[in-house]
């Protein structure tokens, strides 16, 4: 049996949660042939990787679009005052990023977009 070093660390970033929850739901999609059990894991890598996109899309130079609002607040009060004390970033919940990706916060950049679902997409999400 292999030794595991307890000192090392998971790391990650917003990039590798997106792609890489991407390439977890193709591995299992591709076991469900044989247990369907694997869809509980496609899903919940399929909502992992959702929120990593919507994350990268949202997260502009400073991060502040993807905390909450009271965080944002908070955040940019004490970079006013030069307090040398951030309060903890908090990131938004999933629904309040789907609702972002869709408002004016996106259009931070000149080539953005607001993303417009189409059909059922906005009960799938929310179901």
């Amino acid at each position: 049996m292999e030794e595991i070093d307890i000192g090392q660390w998971l790391r990650t970033d917003e990039t590798s949660e997106a792609v890489l929850g991407l390439e977890m739901v193709s591995e299992q999609l591709y076991k469900i042939r044989n247990n369907h059990y694997h869809w509980k894991w496609a899903i919940i890598a399929l909502h992992n990787s959702f929120q990593g996109f919507m994350v990268l899309a949202l997260q502009g130079s400073n991060g502040l679009n993807i905390v909450t609002d009271k965080c944002s607040k908070e955040w940019l009060l004490a970079y006013e005052q030069k307090c040398c004390l951030y309060p903890e970033r908090k990131l938004e919940p999933f629904l309040g990023l789907y609702k972002r990706i869709k408002s004016k916060r996106m259009l931070q950049h000149t080539l953005s977009k607001r993303f417009e679902p189409r059909g059922n997409q906005n009960n799938n999400v929310r179901n």
